[in-house]
């Protein structure tokens, strides 16, 4: 289990991402099925944990393949919920605030983009929707503003392409619905 073991996590992120960047797909679905953030317990994340974790991570690549390291864990922290009500959570933002860096941060926002449209365009195609995801980014925004400005910054950028998105999903209903 990858939680326990960075060792398995760094072995199956160089067998993942491979040097001549073709992915192999068996260890893309074992890393896209994991979603478990190390330290965690009962809902409950224990940071130091987490932090030791991700340095152990660092030390084993001997920062080879860090690339692929961050954007995983930046992925992970993405798709993660402590609850519905507190996303991100107030120690996933800690975690992004201290260790972030770009590469951490693609996977963070890719992250939050999948999760997204596992919540809109599959199954709505709405605008509206995709409105909606991005009042719930900014309200984040503006109560976190302060607080956790990687983290704001990262969630702000997302927020600019979903509204982007539901701009382009207007203009495509439209178009649908013209009448030659």
């Amino acid at each position: 289990e990858f939680t326990k073991n960075p060792e398995l996590f760094c072995e199956i992120v160089k067998k993942r991402f491979k040097i001549t960047y073709k992915y192999d797909y068996p260890y893309s679905n074992i890393l896209g099925s994991w979603k478990i953030l190390p330290g965690t317990n009962k809902n409950e994340i224990d940071k130091t944990y987490l932090f030791s974790w991700y340095e152990k991570c660092c030390e084993l690549l001997n920062n080879e393949d860090l690339m692929y390291v961050d954007r995983s864990i930046g992925i992970l922290l993405g798709t993660y919920e402590k609850n519905k009500n507190n996303w991100p959570c107030e120690e996933v933002c800690e975690i992004i605030e201290d260790k972030t860096n770009e590469d951490m941060g693609i996977g963070f926002k890719r992250g939050l983009y999948h999760k997204r449209i596992n919540k809109s365009r599959i199954k709505y195609n709405n605008a509206t929707v995709e409105r909606s995801i991005a009042d719930d980014y900014k309200e984040f925004c503006d109560k976190y503003k302060d607080i956790y400005p990687k983290t704001v910054k990262l969630v702000s950028e997302l927020r600019n392409q979903t509204l982007l998105e539901a701009n382009r999903l207007e203009i495509d209903s439209k178009l649908r619905n013209f009448k030659y």
